[in-house]
């Protein structure tokens, strides 16, 4: 992903020259403030080099990949899709953080720390105070510029959480018979290879050849710019094995069971029951009756 930095000011000029520019315009005005013994008057020039270095936003751009292709992984593999995904919502939110901050040293300096300072620097050296003022100006500047914004595919945390989760289900992990594969559809790009879209597969040990098994997927509903996962799966086997013929309905509360064709394999997709206004959300305790409900299903071909 490639990491754009928008400044405030200036921002076509190189990193280079912005660099050389702003230690320019610090060593003028510490030396300014120290032949004048007058720290205001050399601010301007340190609070120039403020303006040239802030931020309007940090931006790491969309990837558009050339092709999508899915991918068996390992659970280890789902676990670090997650955590990088928890890694570019924390940099999302680093500009609220850093405004509270900032609000809270300003606080606590205010109430604290400023009667203590005065008396201290009555003792401190010109020049080290100088430089200390304008260290505490930059610094406190720098830390809440820029509005930051990372791309991520489109809920890809939800629904890697929820992948992770049914892999550490007991309802999987304590059957002998269920072999579980993650899999992650990846983008791929000039740069290399990026996680778009996940899903779980179980497969049945003791299974017909033809028999492929029972993914689980999970397709988000946005509503008012929130996300809500709907969590569902899909029986999948070659037509030989004559799925539709050996599927016999079943009553199964707040479920409904479809027939598709999908390529060459049948498929029976058992989700959530929907009207036109409820059920687009599976929760948890939905996710895993609609996971035991499909294992059990599943296991009744065969």
């Amino acid at each position: 992903m490639e990491d754009r930095r928008v400044y405030l000011v200036l921002d076509a000029i190189s990193p280079r020259l912005r660099g050389t520019v702003s230690v320019m315009l610090i060593v003028m005005g510490y030396l300014i403030q120290l032949t004048t013994t007058n720290i205001l008057i050399g601010l301007p020039f340190v609070i120039a080099c403020l303006v040239l270095n802030l931020l309007k936003s940090i931006s790491i751009k969309r990837i558009r990949p050339k092709d999508l292709n899915w991918q068996e992984v390992t659970p280890d593999r789902i676990g670090q899709v997650l955590a990088q995904c928890e890694r570019i919502k924390k940099f999302r939110n680093h500009s609220t953080l850093s405004a509270v901050i900032f609000f809270i040293i300003v606080v606590v300096f205010l109430s604290f720390i400023a009667p203590f300072l005065i008396h201290m620097f009555a003792r401190i050296s010109f020049p080290l105070l100088a430089a200390i003022v304008n260290a505490v100006i930059l610094f406190l500047g720098l830390a809440v510029s820029g509005r930051r914004n990372a791309w991520m595919p489109p809920a890809l945390d939800i629904k890697a959480k929820i992948v992770k989760r049914m892999l550490e289900s007991p309802s999987i992990k304590d059957d002998p018979s269920l072999q579980a594969v993650p899999y992650l559809e990846m983008g791929e790009t000039a740069d290399g290879a990026f996680p778009n879209d996940t899903r779980l597969l179980l497969k049945f040990k003791d299974a017909a050849k033809e028999f492929i098994g029972l993914q689980g997927q999970i397709s988000i509903n946005s509503v008012k710019s929130r996300n809500y996962p709907y969590f569902y799966v899909v029986i999948i086997a070659r037509p030989e094995f004559n799925l539709y013929d050996k599927y016999k309905k079943q009553a199964l509360k707040n479920i409904v069971v479809e027939r598709k064709k999908s390529g060459e394999v049948d498929v029976l997709v058992m989700r959530q029951k929907t009207t036109k206004t409820s059920g687009y959300h599976t929760n948890t305790a939905v996710q895993d009756y609609i996971l035991k409900s499909g294992i059990a299903a599943a296991k009744s071909l065969l």
